[in-house]
Parts: structure tokens; C-alpha cells; sequence
């Protein structure tokens, strides 16, 4: 099943960012586009443009793109394990965020 990063941030951006964490997947800028816009992904807030962290699956019929499902990442997601470890603690999560936020 092939599967693909995209980000509004241009290629040379997204190889650097790729390479420095020895990323074997495939990757894609949407720079430009309305792809992100397209899928619900993109909004605007006090006139700057923002993307939400999220995921589609999308299948090709006829020369056509179709989305079948999408699902946004965010604290307590469910692609992430280590959520579900925060939720037995007292605190929970206790103000912990990735080191990188992207």
C-alpha cells in the first residue's frame, strides 16, 4: 500500500527535513495548490493560512482521486499509542508535547 507525506512547505524544505531524520518514504509539496484546501485540511485565522495535521486515504478510479476516509492528529489521537499510556497516569499527558512540532 503506498502512502506519502505531504506538506505545504517546498521541496527542498521537505527533502532537507526528510534526510536529517532518514525518512524512506515518499514525499510530496503541495506548495502552490489547493490540494490541502481540497481536503478540508487548510483554513485561515486572523488572515495567515494554517493546516491541520491529518490523514486521508484516497483511491484512483478512471483517472480520478476519491478520499474514502480522513482523520485529524492531535493530542490523544489514536495512531499514537503513547496517548493511551498518558490517560492511566494522574496527570495525564502533564503539559508533555513532542520535541518536534511541525
Amino acid at each position: 500500500m503506498p502512502w506519502v507525506l505531504t506538506s505545504p512547505d517546498n521541496f527542498e524544505t521537505m527533502k532537507y527535513f526528510s534526510e536529517s531524520r532518514d525518512c524512506n518514504f515518499n514525499i510530496l509539496s503541495f506548495n502552490g495548490t489547493s490540494f490541502a484546501r481540497d481536503l478540508g485540511f487548510e483554513f485561515e485565522k486572523e488572515g495567515k493560512i494554517y493546516y491541520w495535521p491529518a490523514v486521508s486515504a484516497l483511491i484512483k478510479k478512471k483517472g480520478k482521486l476519491f478520499r474514502t476516509a480522513k482523520d485529524y492528529f492531535g493530542p490523544g489521537y489514536l495512531y499514537n499509542p503513547a496517548w493511551h499510556f498518558f490517560d492511566l497516569f494522574p496527570k495525564g499527558a502533564n503539559k508533555w508535547h513532542p520535541k518536534f512540532d511541525y
